[in-house]
């Protein structure tokens, strides 16, 4: 349980360099410890997934899905498990099947913010806007000082060409998350989108002082 509860909070930053190989880690001794501890193959499963959709490696797929199904076949009854499987059917296109899996994690957890969450990041990628909205700030309302449901509510803002309160949500994550060069990245692409060159520099800037990504530098040499 002290394994599975750090490498939680180390997942929730896995912007952090380290951070997802300290939690595979932990997991992956959890799970020598206990074989049979279903929350941590589930969160051993998302620990591959995030290191999937970073390097686009199909091992880390293939791994995920192992770890998951491992999960599945121990415990249905943790709302965790049927969340990572809903992670792996929204990133393999499968989005019946994700809003399924979240609808039993849901079931099961009515106060999951990380299903909800990922519940609204479905909803909009199927087009469903005020779904994907409500989603998104029940999300919060479980959990206001999480800084990714303020950056996924930023990003649904974007999307749809609400400026002013992409820009409040993507505000709202640098206060919550300061050393996160994500939120001044994004805000950064706000003020951009609309004009605002000095505040966009400022941002970018700031993004890449915490983390100099190349996306960030191209981003400065647009400016």
């Amino acid at each position: 349980l002290t394994h599975y509860g750090r490498a939680t909070i180390l997942l929730g930053r896995p912007d952090v360099a380290g951070n997802l190989a300290r939690a595979e880690a932990l997991l992956r001794e959890a799970t020598l410890r206990d074989p049979k501890f279903a929350l941590a193959w589930a969160r051993l499963g998302d620990t591959y997934w995030e290191n999937y959709k970073i390097s686009a490696e199909t091992r880390w797929a293939s791994d995920a899905v192992n770890a998951t199904n491992t999960a599945l076949t121990l415990d249905q009854r943790q709302p965790e498990v049927w969340i990572a499987l809903a992670k792996i059917n929204e990133g393999t296109g499968r989005r019946e099947a994700a809003l399924s899996a979240l609808n039993k994690a849901l079931e099961l957890q009515p106060t999951s913010d990380e299903a909800r969450q990922l519940m609204g990041q479905i909803f909009l990628a199927m087009g469903r806007r005020d779904e994907a909205k409500e989603q998104y700030l029940q999300a919060i309302r479980l959990r206001p000082d999480y800084w990714r449901h303020h950056s996924m509510l930023g990003a649904f803002y974007y999307a749809i060409g609400d400026y002013p309160e992409a820009i409040a949500a993507f505000a709202r994550v640098t206060r919550l998350a300061p050393d996160n060069a994500r939120g001044f990245h994004n805000l950064g692409a706000v003020y951009y989108r609309i004009g605002d060159a000095g505040n966009a520099l400022t941002n970018y800037e700031k993004a890449l002082a915490i983390n100099p990504r190349p996306e960030t530098r191209s981003a400065i040499g647009n400016i």
